[in-house]
């Protein structure tokens, strides 16, 4: 179903306004009516929940609910009001999106990179491959990656060119803290150069160091002397990494520069 033509038009167009919810509506209509209405069923399920959660009495939206839900100081969660009719009876919401994911996501998501298992919590998807892969899955699509840095260059393309992915990150990459004043001042990404290998330095250390493509694509026009770029915090570091991971991958140039 996923390489079917019309629904790889009506995907894109998700990806294309991923804020709008009439899209993923429109591909949940077209997988009912050719024959994947538990799938339909999801995405309605998890763009209702979604939403409800929005105006929750925790203030928090998606996947800042617990798993169940719960009681808040303000009064019960969102995730555990919301019931939806299955077969004449009243149920969860949230557990009925937990079943149809449970009973059918392996096949909704075969072109996933890796084998994978979920772990649910309330109106999002934590779903966790088996090799690395952390996929978070939001209103019925990959909204969020986490992988290896080698696994994004091999199939992040394939995938962010398939699925609506606003967030991605590397498990293996992490911010440096540089010192200004005794303290942890600044927070910079560092650029390899070529002799640097994984062997050239301790793990922690490599770490910190972005390959050339994605420096050129996190910093383009920087002068060959540079070595670093610095943010103010680490969220503004792991957010620039974000969005160069996803230029390239969507970059129609081979080495994701030359971007408007």
């Amino acid at each position: 179903m996923n390489d079917h033509p019309e629904f790889r038009r009506l995907v894109r167009a998700v990806i294309d306004e991923p804020d709008a919810d009439i899209h993923r509506l429109i591909c949940a209509d077209w997988l009912e009516e050719y024959g994947d209405p538990d799938r339909a069923e999801f995405i309605r399920l998890q763009i209702a929940m979604w939403n409800e959660c929005r105006d929750c009495n925790c203030g928090r939206r998606g996947g800042g609910h617990t798993r169940t839900g719960g009681q808040h100081h303000n009064g019960p969660c969102a995730a555990d009001r919301m019931r939806v009719e299955v077969g004449g009876k009243w149920v969860s919401a949230n557990a009925r999106m937990r079943g149809l994911f449970r009973d059918s996501g392996p096949k909704w998501w075969d072109d996933l990179p890796g084998e994978y298992r979920a772990t649910e919590i309330a109106s999002d998807l934590r779903v966790l491959s088996a090799d690395g892969w952390k996929f978070t899955i939001e209103r019925g699509f990959v909204s969020s990656v986490v992988a290896y840095l080698k696994q994004w260059e091999v199939a992040g393309r394939r995938l962010a060119g398939s699925q609506p992915v606003a967030r991605a990150g590397i498990g293996n990459m992490l911010p440096a803290c540089r010192e200004y004043g005794g303290g942890c001042d600044r927070w910079i990404w560092l650029r390899r150069i070529p002799h640097h290998t994984p062997g050239s330095m301790p793990a922690t250390e490599w770490r910190h160091y972005l390959p050339l493509w994605l420096w050129d694509v996190m910093c383009p026009g920087s002068r060959s002397e540079d070595r670093f770029v610095e943010f103010d915090t680490p969220e503004q570091a792991e957010d620039a990494l974000s969005v160069a991971l996803l230029k390239w991958a969507r970059s129609p140039y081979p080495n994701g520069t030359n971007l408007a």
